[in-house]
């Protein structure tokens, strides 16, 4: 019910590596901000780079960490068979509120991919807040919550001039 402020900012970390709980969590606690960690099922605990569900419950009980899902395998989504989409949205969600006992209301499209099929379905599964990666200028509306724009952040990010780019709307991102 509150407007959204002219310049603002949404922080969030993809694919649930460990180290947003070793680097990144203590900083966010520290200066207070929020942020969203969106997480891949099938990957949570399957080796030493990945979150496992000990750290998973710990930041779901701190207000200021919202968990998503990022689907079960990262696969993207219209690749997959019309039962494999399903269960990457559906299924991914049912677990996570199942283990962390909380409702997950935000999704993040795999690789930024997506229809307006997989949208459908991503709304009736009950996510509230939907994002992928920057987008081309004007490819979506800039109201849809279920595909807010986002910048992928990497390590030329660091210069200035190139995040300005990136945060323009004509940066379309392009992975390391």
């Amino acid at each position: 019910g509150k407007g959204i402020p002219k310049n603002w900012v949404v922080l969030t970390f993809d694919d649930g590596f460990r180290d947003f709980y070793s680097e990144a969590y203590p900083i966010l606690k520290e200066y207070r901000f929020n942020a969203t960690v969106f997480v891949i099922v099938n990957t949570i605990g399957i080796s030493k780079f990945r979150l496992d569900w000990s750290q998973l419950e710990q930041l779901a009980k701190d207000d200021l960490i919202e968990i998503g899902s990022h689907s079960l395998s990262h696969r993207a989504l219209p690749l997959l068979s019309d039962p494999e989409i399903k269960d990457g949205i559906l299924l991914s969600k049912q677990i996570l509120e199942e283990k962390l006992k909380k409702p997950i209301v935000a999704f993040c499209y795999p690789s930024a991919a997506l229809n307006e099929s997989i949208k459908k379905i991503v709304k009736e599964a009950g996510y509230q807040v939907v994002v992928g990666t920057a987008y081309q200028w004007g490819e979506f509306k800039n109201n849809d919550v279920y595909v807010l724009k986002r910048v992928f952040v990497s390590k030329i990010s660091k210069y200035p001039l190139v995040f300005r780019f990136m945060l323009s709307g004509y940066y379309v991102s392009t992975r390391e």
